[in-house]
């Protein structure tokens, strides 16, 4: 019997295209300001799997592979033990987020006000990037540049920016036991994660819009427990100060809302506001000592929290740190045999 094969290729070819885009802006945003909580913790939260696997030193490393980001750090004041610590944080982080494009950190250890643990923030906004999944909406830079496939800041310049009180008596051992100091590990954690968009940039007292009339990529995801979207409000309107400082503030982006067991999160939104940390962070009274607690607004001595958790990467997941871009040159099939390579 003769059987005929028939090849029949299908070349499924995922665009990355953007929406009618604009004017490309820039913008600079203060960093979000992470005080000292002094109350003892015993809270521990292990790093997750895909660092432990691919960390050579690690006793639970089994099937170990290579950081899928590239994040550069340039320490200014730093001790050797200080750096050592950064660098396991840095590399938790690259293992479990996704860039092509090498992130760069400027990272400072210095003196800030007495009960400020650290601070941190993007390099810079940009909006209508070439490859930008949304118009008119400011990304992190870090993020812009994944999304993009290329530096958009220029070769070397910082991504993230970040500052880490030099006061306090760090612990700078990476196991996970900090006795009762505050462990320097769990709060570059934290501040990288504001770095790489966990932030409402602009919201609050200053406005969501910053002046530019564009909202970053957290703040569309921000309601009150009515429903009531704060891009809905007029920005530094009565309802809007109101709703900044209602103590009644969610997230609802859809990943989430699934990991946090199918319940909108709740973000820290105190009355008086606190400027430089509200509307940024995890509510503290719902999230302290479980899984989700690495973004809540103050670090406590004794705590040891290697791990963001599963509601906050969905937060990253949202903005797009885990989507995919397909990048392409168009083909003229003058061969069918030929193969097609998608990148």
């Amino acid at each position: 019997m003769n059987f005929k094969y028939t090849y029949l290729i299908v070349v499924l070819i995922f665009l990355n295209v953007s929406p009618s885009i604009g004017q490309l802006k820039r913008k600079k945003v203060p960093p979000v300001v992470c005080p000292a909580n002094h109350t003892l913790s015993t809270h521990r939260v292990p790093p997750p799997a895909k660092f432990l696997n691919r960390n050579a030193n690690s006793r639970f490393a089994t099937n170990r592979t290579t950081p899928n980001a590239e994040i550069i750090v340039s320490y200014n004041g730093f001790t050797v033990e200080a750096q050592i610590a950064f660098q396991f944080a840095v590399d938790i982080w690259a293992s479990i987020l996704y860039s092509e494009v090498p992130i760069y950190v400027q990272a400072n250890y210095t003196d800030l006000d007495e009960n400020v643990l650290g601070s941190a923030g993007p390099g810079e906004l940009i909006a209508n990037f070439e490859g930008a999944p949304k118009a008119n909406t400011f990304y992190a830079i870090g993020l812009a540049e994944k999304l993009a496939g290329q530096e958009l800041n220029g070769p070397g310049l910082a991504d993230i920016n970040c500052n880490f009180n030099r006061i306090f008596d760090w612990y700078l051992g990476t196991d996970g036991e900090p006795g009762i100091k505050y462990d320097f590990i769990t709060v570059v954690l934290h501040e990288l994660g504001h770095g790489l968009g966990f932030a409402a940039y602009g919201a609050g007292e200053a406005s969501w819009d910053s002046g530019q009339g564009w909202p970053g990529l957290y703040s569309p995801f921000i309601l009150n427990g009515e429903g009531t979207r704060m891009l809905e409000l007029a920005p530094l309107s009565d309802e809007y100060r109101d709703f900044a400082v209602s103590n009644n503030l969610y997230l609802d982006n859809p990943t989430s809302v699934k990991a946090n067991a199918d319940t909108l999160p709740k973000i820290y939104a105190p009355d008086p506001y606190n400027g430089g940390s509200s509307i940024s962070h995890w509510d503290d009274a719902t999230f302290d000592n479980t899984a989700t607690s690495l973004m809540t607004h103050a670090g406590a001595p004794g705590e040891a929290v290697h791990d963001p958790g599963a509601t906050t990467m969905g937060v990253f997941q949202d903005m797009g740190w885990f989507s995919s871009g397909y990048y392409h040159q168009p083909v003229t099939f003058v061969d069918n045999s030929r193969p097609v390579v998608i990148k």
